[in-house]
């Protein structure tokens, strides 16, 4: 559209060989969507600055509006491309109310993601609520802009939830996640404004990161994986030579065609605007398809140039070109090239959630070998060793975690849970304790919390207020109050039992966009499973409702754990047995029956088909 059929050609050889380009398409990321988005944006303006016909605006209103709610930084672009629509050369009422339209359409896939938060969230959040932590990372006392990494005790592998615990202890109050953007936001702006100096180099440096010839992820060893895919790791298309042949380009077309001069304000206010935040390689990736146009459209008049043999026109090209593709791949900001522990502890990491622990276990001792200090290294082997059963050699690493990072929960929520096990009670509160005091709302220290208290019979006053603190705590966690309840009728304190077995009745699956769990390989937050897990704490509830003579509540609890989940044989049994217990016998035949179907040799629906006969 810009150049002609052989820059588009050229284009797309460019981007096609760049090693990034392919790599994040196998990644779950948005950004791949969201360059595809934004490049089809792009090309609809150009088709609608040519028609003015109020379809191709719609139309390139609808994508640059998808590509805002896949990633907000494409508002940067609204301005511009109005200006430019504006500055044509039609009659203004044209413009007006094409640009109008397009602003409309623009507007649908925003406001249909700021309705969908305000009614299910509660939220008026217009798009997404991390711009306030991203602003954060890339603005506060120990970033160094290229790594998502935040203060201790966060670090590099913080979540959703402790981000917010901090924002609520710093507001004094419940936040939804835009409140928490807010609060992250604000602490940012403030070290900015402290710090305008150092925010100013900072900037200019990942605005540099931005034409560098070295890739960057903050979640990925580039590296260690490029180097185990040949076509990855021998590829010459380096992002330098791209950059270089941009460079080239934009100087051969700039003056004689005014989709160039869009295209290259385009990258210059995106640069800026992500320099803002912190820089990653897949944040420029949108602009890959850009720099390879303005490569091809300067590769393509060169070759037209060779053929009529007007070459000298193209040497002041040939030199910026040069020297930005020399600026590319200068070492001007240098990143430390030393040895790297986190792609071994991303295997280790594998290994273990597929229940290789021998494999995970060789792993993590070999990221420890590299960096035996490095948060979390210590804690991937305590707690591959209490997988493996050796307890001893679990409890040396942890508590070398915790001397190590002593503000760090994690640590201590697997010493307690090594306490808890070998009948250390008061030991495994204490611990649990610290743990709980770093990280109030985390559900494995709160469940070690409530199982101790129900072990030992001292606690047995603090209980009822332990249950209801957690509950507030973990959000009703189900898995949590599942547990707790069971455990609460073994020990006969059916009272508390059925409490904390309510309480899992009543609970709701956290929102998945704010979920922690989300992408762990065993996911139990799931709607699907949340809810075949409350057919198990039904089961229970029918159980101990049969125990306590409430038949009327166990059969209703009952037919509540069949319609969660038909295929937990205990609901069943428990609501057969209280069809039973008040002479139901057509009922409980009919159950049975049911039942069999699915547990045909199960004994003890056997004997309750022969008690319903």
């Amino acid at each position: 559209r810009l150049a002609g059929h052989r820059a588009g050609l050229i284009a797309a050889f460019l981007y096609a060989l760049y090693p990034l380009s392919y790599y994040f398409e196998m990644e779950l990321l948005l950004d791949p969507l969201f360059t595809l988005l934004l490049v089809l944006s792009f090309l609809w303006f150009f088709r609608w600055r040519e028609s003015l016909k109020y379809k191709d605006a719609v139309v390139g209103g609808l994508l640059l509006g998808a590509s805002s709610i896949t990633r907000p930084t494409a508002l940067v672009f609204y301005p511009l491309l109005l200006v430019v629509l504006i500055m044509d050369r039609e009659s203004f009422a044209l413009r007006y109310r094409s640009a109008l339209v397009w602003l409309l359409a623009a507007a649908v896939p925003v406001g249909v993601t700021f309705a969908r938060n305000l009614a299910v969230a509660g939220d008026p959040v217009p798009i997404a609520s991390q711009g306030g932590i991203n602003l954060f990372i890339g603005n506060n006392p120990g970033s160094d802009g290229t790594s998502a990494v935040l203060p201790e005790p966060m670090g590099h592998n913080w979540q959703i939830r402790q981000i917010t615990e901090f924002a609520e202890r710093g507001r004094g109050e419940n936040l939804l996640p835009g409140g928490v953007s807010s609060y992250w936001r604000e602490r940012a702006v403030q070290w900015i404004v402290a710090n305008p100096m150092t925010f100013v180099t900072r900037t200019l440096k990942k605005m540099y990161r931005h034409i560098a010839n070295r890739e960057i992820s903050n979640n990925r060893d580039l590296a260690a994986f490029f180097v185990l895919v040949p076509l990855l790791n021998f590829n010459p298309l380096r992002f330098g030579v791209i950059f270089g042949l941009a460079i080239f380009g934009m100087v051969v077309v700039f003056r004689e065609r005014g989709p160039a001069r869009l295209l290259v304000a385009a990258i210059c206010i995106y640069v800026f605007a992500t320099s803002l935040f912190f820089f990653s390689s897949r944040f420029r990736l949108p602009l890959i398809p850009f720099y390879a146009v303005l490569g091809g459209a300067g590769i393509a008049a060169l070759w037209h140039a060779i053929k009529t043999r007007q070459i000298s026109p193209f040497v002041p090209a040939f030199l910026l070109g040069a020297i930005a593709l020399a600026i590319s791949f200068a070492p001007i900001l240098p990143i430390s090239i030393g040895l790297s522990s986190q792609y071994l502890t991303a295997e280790g990491h594998y290994y273990y959630s597929v229940g290789q622990f021998e494999t995970a276990l060789l792993y993590h001792k070999a990221a420890l070998d590299i960096d035996s200090t490095f948060p979390g290294n210590n804690l991937d082997v305590g707690v591959t060793y209490i997988r493996l059963g050796e307890a001893d050699s679990a409890r040396k690493y942890l508590e070398t975690e915790t001397r190590l990072h002593p503000m760090r929960y994690r640590a201590f929520t697997n010493l307690a849970s090594l306490d808890l096990v070998s009948g250390r009670t008061e030991s495994a509160i204490e611990t649990v304790r610290q743990a709980l005091q770093r990280a109030s709302y985390d559900a494995t220290a709160n469940e070690i919390y409530l199982r101790c208290l129900v072990d030992d019979s001292s606690y047995a006053d603090e209980l009822p207020l332990a249950i209801n603190s957690v509950a507030a705590a973990t959000d009703s966690n189900i898995y949590v109050f599942y547990d707790i309840g069971v455990r609460l009728t073994q020990a006969k304190r059916l009272d508390l039992a059925r409490q904390a077995l309510m309480i899992a009745a009543a609970s709701e699956p956290p929102p998945i966009e704010t979920d922690d769990n989300a992408f762990h390989p065993d996911f139990r937050d799931g709607r699907d499973t949340w809810y075949k897990e409350k057919g198990a704490v039904f089961s229970q509830l029918c159980f101990l409702s049969g125990t306590t003579e409430r038949y009327r509540d166990a059969i209703g609890f009952g037919q509540e754990a069949i319609k969660h989940n038909p295929d937990l044989v205990d609901g069943y049994i428990n609501l057969t047995s209280a069809y039973l217990a008040v002479n139901r016998r057509n009922e409980a035949d009919s159950i049975v029956a049911v039942a069999l179907l699915h547990f045909p040799d199960n004994q003890q629906l056997l004997r309750l088909k022969y008690l319903s006969e």
